[in-house]
């Protein structure tokens, strides 16, 4: 939250302005709190690391558990795993990672109590992924919920109408270019692709103000050969621009995912939602490119009744 108020308040100024106005924003200074507080727990983790490098470079056994952080201290440069710019990166994915996945998941609880008759559908196609991976708790989530189809489309739909962010994927020129069509780009220009308006475009999504949960479902089955290709985790120019497009597509995606079909299965598994009397689906609104539901939006929830 303290990132997202600097950066957009920040914004309403020159860039001459900002390091004048920078200095009287809380949110700055809680900010780097933030960043203090993360190399302080990072100073202790990369040390522990170090240590562990060293003993397997003198063949003795370790026992030390797998991360992305460990990954990048020994892939990265210098620059790169310098405590300060660590911390930064580490807070970077986080910032990344945990509203994108909640909003997500809310719009998809949004739009099925919308729609309830899916409600059944999708507990349905969960009870029997579980009946083929086993109930046991130690079962890997990458072996179910790629099963998970349905659910899959859903969310599919749920990117589609709801999409987290409008401008994507987005682009800094590293250099003076031109394009094709003789437009001049300088460098440290940023270029952007308006997503969101281009799925809700006739020409690529057929009646595109209808809310069609198994849309890409059907789009998977039609043909051996869109099978693969219509899923929440695969960035494609006609079907799903929610991660960005090309290399440098989301590399959390994968993971974003899976936590949405966690939550929601567990969610619609163990409780009934249903909108309060008078209520249907929030409006969306947007700080710059980000969009997100209207804050006092809610759901009514209970514990399931289960014969």
């Amino acid at each position: 939250m303290d990132a997202f108020i600097t950066a957009f308040v920040l914004r309403m100024f020159p860039t001459w302005m900002r390091s004048v106005i920078a200095p009287f924003l809380p949110a700055r200074y809680r900010l780097k709190n933030h960043r203090a507080k993360a190399e302080q727990v990072l100073a202790a983790k990369i040390a522990k690391h170090q240590e562990a490098r060293r003993r397997k470079e003198r063949g003795e056994p370790v026992e030390e558990e797998d991360t992305l952080m460990d990954w990048m201290l020994d892939n990265g440069n210098e620059q790169e795993t310098d405590l300060a710019e660590m911390s930064n990166r580490q807070l970077a994915m986080t910032l990344a990672s945990v509203h994108t996945t909640s909003t997500n998941t809310a719009s998809f609880l949004f739009e099925l109590c919308a729609h309830p008759e899916f409600f059944p559908v999708l507990r349905e196609e969960i009870e029997e992924v579980a009946k083929e991976a086993g109930k046991d708790a130690k079962v890997d989530i990458r072996r179910w919920h790629p099963q998970l189809e349905k659910m899959d489309s859903f969310l599919v739909e749920c990117f589609r109408v709801h999409p987290p962010i409008l401008l994507s994927p987005q682009r800094v020129a590293l250099q003076d270019y031109t394009l094709r069509d003789g437009t001049f780009l300088p460098k440290g220009c940023r270029i952007a692709f308006a997503n969101g308006e281009h799925q809700m475009d006739p020409a690529i999504t057929p009646n595109p103000e209808v809310f069609d949960p198994m849309r890409a479902y059907r789009k998977r089955h039609s043909d051996p050969d869109q099978y693969d290709r219509n899923q929440a985790v695969l960035t494609d120019v006609n079907n799903n621009l929610t991660f960005g497009y090309g290399n440098q597509a989301c590399p959390g995606r994968f993971l974003g995912v899976a936590e949405v079909k966690l939550l929601v299965a567990r969610f619609i598994t163990e409780f009934d939602f249903k909108y309060p009397e008078g209520k249907t689906v929030p409006r969306t609104l947007s700080a710059d490119e980000n969009v997100f539901f209207e804050p006092s939006a809610t759901l009514l929830m209970r514990k399931r009744k289960v014969d």
